[in-house]
């Protein structure tokens, strides 16, 4: 093989991880901003809200940074127009999105049909022992119940960020590569006598 045509293969690998990169980018995107279908003030308790098309959808909170949210004091329920509950699972991943005086956190997840829909807060505590028990110990004031909220998000599959986070790898493995070897493979290969 000719030294010009091994760098150009090699710097070929560049765009081939920028369009990689992209791509996951964006497939990430929808995890952490996916559209907001509502929210409600946490003192509400109750909201009805409507859902475009079936898919998966994710429950988050939201409030001040650095404040001790009702997290572990409560329970949420979604039923549909017919009184059937939403099954919400566990979030696998503590998926968090700051700013500069709020943030966000995913709360759990779950898949329905289109359709209306009531979300309710429960005084009850919740199953999640471990998370209450950070709660209680964190020496911090607890969150303004008045700049707290409850948000309903499309979202994706868990899958989804399990597949993102190596072809993030690969990506960047792809452009660091073809450039070192773009610029240096051809000379290290004529050194050793390969080409």
């Amino acid at each position: 093989m000719e030294p010009i045509l091994f760098r150009i293969l090699m710097f070929s690998m560049i765009p081939i991880g920028i369009f990689l990169l992209v791509k996951v980018i964006r497939m990430l995107k929808k995890t952490f901003n996916g559209k907001i279908i509502t929210e409600i003030p946490f003192q509400q308790k109750s909201s009805t809200f409507e859902l475009p098309e079936s898919g998966h959808y994710a429950i988050w909170q939201k409030g001040q940074l650095f404040r001790k949210t009702p997290i572990g004091d409560f329970k949420l329920q979604i039923q549909d127009e017919s009184g059937t509950i939403i099954r919400l699972n566990p979030t696998w991943f503590s998926v968090h999105k700051n700013g500069w005086d709020t943030g966000r956190s995913e709360l759990k997840k779950f898949t329905a049909p289109a359709g209306k829909f009531t979300l309710s807060i429960l005084d009850q505590t919740d199953s999640n022992f471990l998370r209450k028990m950070l709660k209680d110990t964190l020496p911090v004031k607890p969150v303004d119940q008045n700049c707290y909220f409850i948000q309903i998000r499309e979202s994706q599959p868990v899958y989804c960020f399990l597949i993102a986070i190596p072809l993030l790898t690969l990506s960047g493995f792809l452009m660091i590569i073809g450039l070192v070897a773009g610029l240096v493979g051809p000379q290290i290969a004529v050194d050793m006598g390969i080409f």
